[in-house]
């Protein structure tokens, strides 16, 4: 499997970059056991891997990152377009003890605005401040008692 990373870091790739490729790889024919699975490097996005779930599918495109990379909406978004012409995209991020979690992203993601933002924050707290109110008698007696208490009931938002 060291021609792998060879082959990457032949084409371009860096050594850091060319080992998560490497273990995205062995997981998708090991673990997961995917058909086809083909390893690339291009200059723009980096190092990706492409297979079927199945022997006859269509092909999806995998792409590892480190969890420390930082990604951004025009990021994605590039990414989503350099790689179109595969049936799905997954964001594959590695972490150091070889963890890796797979996020299959999707054209049509919109950015929340800040006005969204503030909403949600403020019907958070409006419900949070309900359930407190609602629980009053509760928490003021486990407070005098010190005794421990867990609200069962979970928040919904509206």
């Amino acid at each position: 499997m060291n021609s792998v990373v060879c082959d990457l870091q032949n084409k371009g790739c860096g050594q850091k970059e060319a080992v998560l490729a490497l273990q995205v790889y062995l997981e998708l024919c090991e673990i997961k056991k995917y058909w086809n699975i083909d390893y690339h490097f291009e200059d723009i996005s980096g190092a990706f891997l492409t297979g079927s779930k199945t022997k006859s599918s269509l092909k999806d495109c995998f792409i590892p990152l480190p969890t420390s990379k930082v990604l951004n909406f025009m990021k994605i978004q590039e990414l989503l377009q350099i790689h179109k012409e595969y049936n799905r995209t997954f964001l594959v991020f590695v972490s150091e003890d070889s963890t890796t979690v797979y996020y299959q992203i999707a054209d049509g993601l919109t950015e929340i605005t800040d006005t969204q933002a503030k909403h949600l924050k403020e019907d958070k707290h409006e419900i949070i401040n309900h359930e407190l109110r609602r629980n009053q008698k509760a928490l003021e007696e486990a407070a005098l008692y010190g005794t421990p208490i867990s609200l069962s009931r979970k928040l919904k938002q509206k």
